[in-house]
């Protein structure tokens, strides 16, 4: 991050507070990335088998297109759905986030007055 060197040490302190906090939200994203991409690559092998049937079947070249493009979107919109998941776990990892430092501002100011600014 520091090219020219002005930086300072300063701004170590921040660059690993980011670096640790893009590696957190790495590991919350990783699980859901990885089960999209399997989605996705089973969808893949689907509509290829679906073609394949078709050329050892003779079947009819429109309607095994249309069927394998069909199961191919089929496939991708399970892949989506599954990349949306992880929204799920940063939401409660933010949430923790937020009631930790609620409660260490209850701690250190006393009484619910931080609580009662913080919230609307």
């Amino acid at each position: 991050m520091d090219v020219s060197g002005v930086l300072g040490a300063a701004m170590t302190g921040v660059s690993d507070r980011l670096t640790a906090g893009l590696q957190a939200q790495d590991r919350l994203q990783a699980p859901f990335r990885d089960t999209a991409a399997l989605i996705s690559l089973a969808g893949g092998l689907a509509a290829l088998l679906v073609i394949v049937w078709a050329i050892a079947t003779h079947a009819d070249g429109a309607i095994a297109a249309g069927a394998s493009l069909a199961t191919l979107a089929a496939f991708e919109a399970a892949s989506a759905a599954a990349r949306v998941l992880d929204a799920g776990a940063q939401a409660s990892a933010s949430a923790r986030r937020l009631l930790e430092r609620l409660q260490d501002a209850k701690s250190t100011y006393g009484g619910d007055t931080v609580l009662q600014s913080a919230l609307p």
